[in-house]
């Protein structure tokens, strides 16, 4: 809670500097011409269902449920049109872009370089335009992973959002009104934008978060978790971890986690794939495995799992 009225109190000082930047959104006077004037499919969906004046409509339940999911599929077509085309954008120009301009760059320093100069030199320009290239692969490459998790990404939510608007499909106008029905539509275009991508994976993140949060409040604190005995049992046990090497120090953890499936979550969110990967000397394995030992250790027959699971390594 402080750090969230900290935060608060952060933007609004910064906003306060910006004597240009608008705070509120503006409020039109004349809602209907400007609604005309920014969405007029809308706007005709709404006469065709209420009537001229708003307030005699001129059509029954069924004609009005028939507008409006035409309205949504109508949009749900283009929308999805424009993602296939951003789609295809974003694979296939932008990474080869990013790479190009970064060769260019370092053919030309190298370039640069050569003019009037020792054998020796040339070699040393040469050596160093190679790992500069090797460098601008390795970004693009980067770069493109990172667009492929967030086009995985978008496709995800644009199908959740999806099966959320199919879901209202059938429900009449008092349950479904078309402004709720346009909410979605935005909401399902947002889901297709990079913005709307790393907002999600975020959101994903923060799940993840709460979930291990959940397992240290599941493995509560007992006076025989605390007492003197299991300390000692839970000390030995990290005086072994730090005595294994890394191949059995990864084989552990995975054994862990099937021992104690209540920390399952906790264990992939701390000790992914990609941070195995990266632990060649298992020491991130071992801090891992020492936390697991203070969430899971409360009594005799947890050491012993920990005990037997090290000896079947």
């Amino acid at each position: 809670m402080k750090h969230s009225w900290l935060l608060a109190v952060i933007v609004l000082s910064g906003l306060g500097g910006c004597a240009g930047l608008r705070q509120f959104p503006v409020v039109s006077p004349n809602p209907e011409q400007e609604l005309q004037d920014f969405d007029a499919g809308y706007e005709k969906a709404l006469v065709q269902i209420y009537g001229s004046d708003g307030n005699s409509p001129t059509t029954n339940d069924e004609q009005q449920k028939r507008i409006r999911n035409k309205l949504i599929e109508t949009r749900m077509a283009v929308i999805d049109a424009h993602f296939r085309e951003f789609e295809t954008g974003l694979v296939k120009e932008n990474v080869g872009t990013e790479l190009g301009i970064s060769l260019l760059g370092i053919g030309v320093g190298a370039a640069g370089s050569l003019v009037a100069e020792t054998a020796s030199q040339i070699l040393s320009a040469v050596s160093g335009g190679l790992a500069g290239a090797q460098a601008a692969y390795s970004k693009a490459v980067l770069y493109d992973k990172a667009t492929s998790a967030l086009l995985a990404q978008m496709r995800a939510s644009r199908k959740a959002m999806a099966a959320q608007i199919f879901q209202r499909w059938t429900l009449n106008m008092e349950q479904y009104p078309l402004w709720v029905a346009r909410t979605d539509l935005d909401a399902y275009y947002f889901a297709g934008s990079l913005p709307g991508a790393i907002l999600a994976t975020a959101a994903d993140a923060k799940t993840k978060e709460d979930q291990a949060d959940d397992v240290l409040l599941l493995r509560t604190i007992t006076p025989g978790s605390a007492s003197r005995e299991m300390f000692d049992r839970r000390s030995v046990l990290g005086n072994t971890i730090d005595g294994l090497d890394a191949p059995k120090a990864k084989a552990l953890v995975a054994k862990i986690a099937i021992e104690f499936p209540d920390i399952k979550s906790f264990i992939e969110m701390q000790y992914p794939s990609a941070t195995m990967a990266a632990d060649t000397d298992g020491s991130k394995a071992k801090t891992v495995l020492k936390r697991a030992v203070v969430l899971t250790v409360r009594g005799p027959e947890d050491a012993g799992k920990w005990q037997n699971a090290i000896g079947g390594l």
